[in-house]
């Protein structure tokens, strides 16, 4: 499979890249700083194909997605600032797509906008303060979600509980529509293990997955 990932220099970016080629996919990674890559263990890999641009250009988005068979978004706004980063890349990425022809995307957002699925005291106490606390990040990313789901698009939605950089286990949850019941913490290496088992199964098209490790 050929990919285009966004965010690859984000601390899931990364591990993406690396468990994607990993798997023996051809990876091209749009990045404003090519020089954030140079530590990856892959970056000498033949399959990997920095590119370096503008992930809210869809002219630039355009012209590098054609011949791939999905767009990866692991991008993700600064936790407390009024970031739009999500849903600016996000109007791109569509539109880049529909004029390209590619229909597959995969974008992370976060378990923590949203409440379904989740217990009462998690849906009435942690929740609320979590949501007040990282509103513009969550702003950003439900606007993300709403462009992605009103797109002719197959695509799937990552709602990833609080990461951490712990390593792979591969014994995940996953839920579909909803968060994952008492799923308090997701591994960064989990959830790129998730989304690239996602992106490769039409089961998971038009659809949200909760994913905590």
């Amino acid at each position: 499979m050929k990919v285009v990932m966004l965010g690859a220099t984000g601390g899931t970016g990364r591990l993406l890249v690396d468990q994607a080629l990993s798997r023996g996919h051809t990876v091209t990674a749009i990045v404003r700083n090519p020089a954030k890559l140079a530590g990856l263990a892959e970056h000498t890999n033949p399959r990997l194909h920095v590119l370096e641009g503008d992930v809210t250009d869809p002219d630039t988005l355009s012209g590098a997605i054609g011949g791939h068979d999905a767009v990866i978004s692991a991008l993700g706004p600064p936790a407390r600032d009024r970031s739009t980063i999500c849903r600016s890349s996000t109007s791109a990425v569509i539109r880049a797509m529909n004029t390209s022809g590619l229909s597959r995307l995969v974008v992370i957002s976060a378990a923590g906008a949203h409440t379904d699925g989740d217990g009462i005291i998690t849906r009435t106490l942690v929740k609320p303060i979590l949501q007040r606390a990282l509103k513009h990040a969550f702003a950003d990313m439900l606007a993300m979600e709403e462009l992605v789901q009103a797109s002719s698009l197959e695509w799937t939605i990552m709602r990833p509980a609080m990461l951490t950089d712990k390593p792979l286990t591969r014994n995940y949850r996953i839920s579909r529509n909803s968060n994952v019941r008492r799923g308090m913490v997701t591994r960064r290496a989990d959830l790129a293990h998730a989304v690239l088992d996602a992106v490769d199964d039409p089961s998971t098209i038009r659809t949200s997955l909760g994913v905590t490790s």
